[in-house]
């Protein structure tokens, strides 16, 4: 496989729930939201990378860089509706660290949902 590389990826995490209380496992953020209550939810999320085959290729002029990286951070999730349009943002915060062969730092990343 030139070029290609094979990861181990490990997720784990938990969130913590606030708000109107789910009376159904089986509502969709657009029937919560159409009664006029919003949702959040926090919680925090980890993952641990492992880069397990070489990198290889014309590309690969460095070596083979199999890297990892573990990281550690949160995530905030809350949930309302814009009039009658259900909207879902998440914020979610991760710092890496024990990196090896990879760029070492801090992401952050905003999703916003909204029904088209």
């Amino acid at each position: 496989m030139d070029g290609a590389e094979c990861p181990l990826l490990a997720q784990s995490g938990h969130l913590n729930r606030f708000g109107r209380p789910r009376t159904s496992g089986l509502g969709s953020i657009r029937d919560r939201n159409r009664q006029g209550t919003a949702d959040f939810e926090s919680g925090d999320r980890r993952y641990y990378y492992q880069q397990v085959t070489a990198d290889s290729g014309v590309g690969a002029k460095l070596g083979d860089f199999k890297g990892r990286v573990t990281a550690l951070g949160g995530i905030l999730t809350y949930d309302f509706a814009l009039g009658k349009i259900p909207v879902s943002t998440q914020w979610s915060y991760f710092h890496e660290f024990d990196v090896e062969n990879r760029l070492e730092g801090d992401a952050g990343v905003l999703t916003i949902v909204v029904p088209l």
